[in-house]
Formats: C-alpha cells, sequence, structure tokens
C-alpha cells in the first residue's frame, strides 16, 4: 500500500439514520488527502447492486464501516444478495475476503436514541447478531445533533474528532509496518549479498573519504585543512580545495600544501579502515574505485605483502603532451597509455583511482610535470567532459568489469561531484540489458541523497562501513575477537 498518494476509503453504512454522520467522515478523508468512496455519488448502476459494489470496494485501500442499530438495505438474489444480510455487511465480507483493513465505528447502545433503531423484530436480531459477531477492535459513538447554524466543518464535533483518530491511528500503523518491511528487508539480505560479494571477490568497492569517518582524511575534515570549515559537510571539499587554489595562485604550490596536509594526516591514522583489511580477506584479488586522494589502501596493501596495480588519470602534463591518459602503476614499474591499451593482471589487486594523489607524483620524472590530482571543481570539469571522449575515458579493461559486476558503495557520499562521477561511470560502463544491482553502506546524509541511490537502483545497507566490515570478519571466524584495538565503528 503504496504511502506517496492518496488512500481510498470505502464508507459502509446505513443511509438513513447515518446520513449526517456519513457526511461528516466524507469530510475528515478529505482533510486527510485521501479519497473517500461514497455510494451517494454513484449514479445509475447497471450491474446488480452486490456485484457493483464489490467494484468500487476493490479499488479501496481501507473500509471504514460506520454501524449503529438499523439493518437498511437487504439485496434480493437477483441483485447478487442472499436476502438476509444487508448491503453493508456483504461490503464488509467482501473487504475480509480480499484482505483489506476494516475500521469500526460504531454507535453506543447506552445512549443511542431507541426511536432509530429497527421496527421489526427480526431485523433487529440481525443487527444484534452482526455487531456481536464483527470481531473487530471499534470505537463508539454517541448521537449529536446537526446544528443549521454552525460552518459545515463544525458539525458532529465528537463523531468527527473520533473518525479522525481512527484514520490518523492507522495512518500511523501503516507507517510503522511498511518501516519495518523496508528495515527488515535492507538489513539481513542487503548485508548477506554484500558479505558473500567482498569475499568472493565478485563485488566491486567504490571506496569513499567516509571510510575514515571523523578522523583527519575525512572530507569535513580535509575541508577545514584548506581553509573552509564545512562541520560535516561532505560537499564542501571541491569548493575548499578550489578556493585554496585560487588563494595561493600556483597549481604547484596547492599540489605541495595538499601533498603535506595528506601525508601528515596518513601518519595520524592508527590503522587502516576496517573496510580496508576487509577486503585483503576476499578469495580473490577485487578491482576497487578509490575515490580519495590519499594512500592508505595502497600502502596496506603493500604492507601486506599484495601485489596491486593502479590505474589513475593524467589531468595535466607538461606542454600538455599527456594530458587525459591514463598512468598504470604496477609495482616500480609505471607506464603511460591511453584508454584501449591499459593490460591488467587478473592475479593482482586492481586500483582505478579516479581522483588521482599529489603522494603518486613523487614516483615520478619531475620533468614530465604529471598532475593526477582531481579535487578542485574545475579538476572535476576537466575530469567529467574527458570521460566522454574514446582515448581518455575509463579504461576499457575496467569497463567490462563494471558492466558485469555489482558495485558497493563504501563511505561514499553523493556530494554534487561524487554524484556526477556516479553518473559517468553509470552511463559510460552501462551494459546492455538489466546492470547488476549496486548496494550502499551508508546512512544517507538527506532525503535527497536517499532518493538518487534509489533513482540509481541502490540497495542501502544502513550501517557504516565499520560496521559492515566488523560483521563480515567476525563471520570469517565465529568467536574469535577482532583484531586488536577495534572496538569503535565510525560514521559512514
Amino acid at each position: 500500500m503504496a504511502l506517496n498518494r492518496q488512500l481510498s476509503v470505502f464508507v459502509s453504512s446505513t443511509g438513513e439514520d447515518l446520513h449526517t454522520y456519513r457526511q461528516v467522515a466524507q469530510q475528515v478523508i478529505l482533510a486527510r488527502g485521501w479519497y473517500p468512496i461514497m455510494n451517494e455519488y454513484w449514479g445509475a448502476m447497471s450491474n446488480p447492486v452486490v456485484e457493483a459494489c464489490c467494484e468500487k470496494m476493490k479499488t479501496a485501500d481501507l473500509a471504514l464501516l460506520i454501524m449503529a442499530f438499523r439493518q437498511g438495505y437487504v439485496p434480493k438474489i437477483e441483485q447478487g444478495g442472499n436476502g438476509i444480510d444487508s448491503i453493508t455487511a456483504l461490503e464488509i465480507d467482501y473487504a475480509r475476503k480480499h484482505q483489506i483493513p476494516i475500521l469500526a465505528i460504531l454507535a453506543n447502545k447506552n445512549t443511542w436514541p431507541g426511536d432509530l433503531y429497527e421496527d421489526n423484530q427480526t431485523a433487529r436480531d440481525w443487527v444484534k447478531q452482526f455487531r456481536a459477531n464483527l470481531n473487530l477492535p471499534a470505537d463508539f459513538f454517541d448521537p449529536e445533533q446537526w446544528n443549521p447554524a454552525a460552518k459545515e466543518t463544525d458539525q458532529l464535533p465528537q463523531f468527527r474528532a473520533r473518525v479522525g483518530a481512527l484514520l490518523l491511528n492507522f495512518q500511523q500503523e501503516l507507517i510503522a509496518r511498511e518501516e519495518a518491511k523496508i528495515s527488515a528487508a535492507e538489513g539481513p539480505d542487503f548485508f548477506s549479498r554484500a558479505c558473500a560479494g567482498v569475499l568472493e571477490g565478485t563485488i566491486i568497492p567504490f571506496v569513499g573519504s567516509g571510510v575514515y569517518g571523523d578522523s583527519g582524511l575525512g572530507a569535513p575534515a580535509l575541508s577545514q585543512a584548506l581553509g573552509v570549515d564545512a562541520g560535516r559537510d561532505e560537499s564542501c571539499l571541491a569548493t575548499a580545495a578550489e578556493y585554496m587554489e585560487r588563494h595561493l595562485d600556483s597549481r604547484p604550490d596547492f599540489l605541495g600544501k595538499l601533498h603535506r596536509i595528506l601525508e601528515e594526516r596518513m601518519a595520524q591514522i592508527p590503522a587502516p579502515p576496517l573496510i580496508y583489511e576487509l577486503l585483503v580477506s576476499a578469495a580473490r584479488p577485487p578491482l576497487i574505485v578509490s575515490s580519495t586522494c590519499d594512500l592508505v589502501l595502497e600502502q596496506y596493501l603493500e604492507r601486506q605483502r599484495k601485489e596491486y596495480i593502479l590505474v589513475c588519470h593524467i589531468v595535466r602534463s607538461y606542454r600538455n603532451e599527456n594530458d587525459g591518459k591514463l598512468l598504470v602503476f604496477d609495482g616500480d614499474k609505471h607506464e603511460i597509455t591511453v584508454a584501449d591499451k591499459v593490460r591488467l593482471d587478473p592475479g593482482k589487486y586492481i586500483i582505478y583511482k579516479p581522483l588521482g594523489s599529489p603522494l603518486l607524483h613523487d614516483r615520478l620524472d619531475p620533468d614530465l610535470e604529471i598532475d593526477t590530482v582531481v579535487i578542485t571543481e574545475s579538476d572535476h570539469l576537466v575530469l567529467l567532459g574527458r570521460l566522454e571522449h574514446e582515448m581518455t575515458q575509463i579504461p576499457t579493461a575496467l569497463c567490462r568489469h563494471l558492466q558485469r559486476r555489482p558495485l558497493l558503495f563504501a563511505g561514499y557520499g553523493l556530494d554534487v561531484w561524487h554524484y556526477r562521477l556516479v553518473m559517468q561511470v553509470f552511463q559510460l560502463v552501462q551494459a546492455q540489458g538489466l546492470r547488476p544491482t549496486p548496494i550502499v553502506v551508508r546512512q544517507p546524509a538527506s532525503p535527497m541523497e536517499e532518493m538518487v541511490w534509489h533513482r540509481l537502483g541502490a540497495d542501502i545497507l544502513r550501517i557504516s562501513p565499520d560496521e559492515f566490515a566488523q560483521r563480515v570478519l567476525a563471520s570469517l571466524a565465529p568467536g574469535q575477537s577482532l583484531p586488536p584495538g577495534r572496538n569503535g565503528s565510525r560514521a559512514g
């Protein structure tokens, strides 16, 4: 039952004695922004009465039963009835059989006027039995006089309030059930798929700075180091970097400052994020997309004696000779090539680092003036423009993997620049047919971010990257403790 649209409420009651109460119920339903289904407005019916009512009931999300002490209209057999039960009873029976929720509000027998009861005993007995056998939670209302001098919205105030409370309680329970259903679906099922994909090496981790949480390598902390206090806002890093570069009025000076900040903060990290430790536990070396400018992951792999190939883009170079080409590091060797010439060894970890790092430049001939860093707003615009061209796009060998294997976004938020990068990746590597469903390990920072993830078709696992890694590592060796010093989780 979708909560982002009007709910349709079928109002079922007798009419002669409850006409004004039906009017008020209709007003309350409309005031909630829902749609009342009322037989007063159906006009002439070509179908038998019961069939026509059931057709209307089919469209309802909810039935509201208002019942006093009259049996009301009893359809004949040729009208689809049984000659015994009232049309109200047949409507409620249809709702039960088709699992349409029913809310009941009944007239209080201690206060309801005797002249509004049925005249004959058979009908009275039927009403008594029907009410006794409803087997529904019910609210009760007392008789109220219609006041011709009062505004329409002030009529029958006690009844109006009771109907309003019934509908509100129903909506709150419905939301709670929907949230519980979503929580159950997004918890164990998504976790199991993500866990299996990481351990088997069949999923591609798309790692962002959120894996560092509140530490000095998180995006907000780097923004502050570059002169802009962004609080916890992840979207400010590109702007802070743009301001700093323009303030220094020198790309080399800016890269030197960024180099020093990253080097100092990497030295202050007591241990790599747990998600990095988890990646080393995979059955086969995975392809990893790293959207950070630090080299914590790369240095951790080196300490673990894991061989890796790192691929990044050349943003600028001496006399533009290598602009847009791919820079490929393989151990102590490196080469400069174009997108369709990149060769990858499946026996090694592959790190695709689209945002580069100033720390990589230390491994290169300074005379080439190679610049791989994508951190300012201008840098992002340059990279995104080049990704659209055949020779400077995502390497062909990586595209094949990105087309066929699901992505796992860990600590990756959708600020404006990260969103654009993700959209470029999705569009450029989109395979024929259905693309594997990505998983997001993160609590979205805003309703807008959550909406975008859903539009990208992603499943959201609402835990931090550290918590995810803790649970997966724990599943590897039940009963064993996690690595020393791992007793808390960071924000994703």
